[in-house]
């Protein structure tokens, strides 16, 4: 079954050097009603197969026609390409990543130079996840940064837009812009990505 998370806007708090904050939450079934209610400035979709994925997408498009931002979890390369192929998406989330509880694969990052080119022709960012290699140990999270370090290479290279994003439902789970831009260039991003990747992302 497929899950819409959103994010909801959230007093900026100049601790963290943003000026605006945004937390997610989960709710199912949105309306319009419930977007303009909420205040809801974009939906985040975890969808287990492709046809729901399209399906959530286009009721999503219908319901705020085009007004806010379509994100989508990512999953296999397939699942990926036909996601990228999508212009009405704004955000590829967690290419990296499976949508189901598999070992990680370390020879499958989720993306590749077409995908990335794809990507950039459609205008579709790429978004890293910091929240999941915090919540990581061990041989899965020395795995998972090798996918992330190796699809921002094929950014870099392709000029993709990248974004991080904590994806936190709480204060606590924040991080301040300057950890983030030192996290970002230690994953291998230049000066110049990792600044623009941390100012113009979401939290």
């Amino acid at each position: 079954m497929a899950k819409e998370f959103v994010l909801n806007n959230k007093i900026g708090t100049k601790k963290f050097g943003f000026d605006k904050i945004y937390t997610v939450k989960y709710k199912p079934n949105l309306t319009a009603e419930k977007i303009e209610k909420d205040k809801i400035k974009a939906v985040i979709i975890e969808a287990g197969d492709i046809d729901e994925a399209r399906k959530m997408i286009d009721k999503l498009y219908a319901l705020t026609k085009g007004a806010f931002l379509i994100i989508v979890k990512g999953g296999d390369d397939d699942f990926n390409r036909k996601i990228l192929e999508n212009n009405k998406i704004n955000i590829l989330l967690s290419p990296e990543s499976e949508h189901k509880a598999k070992p990680l694969k370390q020879r499958d990052s989720g993306l590749n130079q077409v995908l990335c080119r794809i990507a950039r022709e459609n205008n579709i960012i790429i978004a890293i996840n910091i929240q999941e290699i915090t919540e990581r140990k061990g041989k899965q999270k020395s795995e998972l940064l090798s996918k992330i370090k190796q699809n921002i290479k094929l950014c870099v290279k392709a000029k993709t837009k990248i974004i991080l994003t904590t994806l936190a439902e709480k204060e606590s789970e924040l991080r301040d812009i300057y950890d983030l831009k030192s996290l970002a260039r230690s994953l291998g991003m230049p000066t110049y990505m990792a600044k623009e990747a941390v100012e113009k992302s979401f939290l």
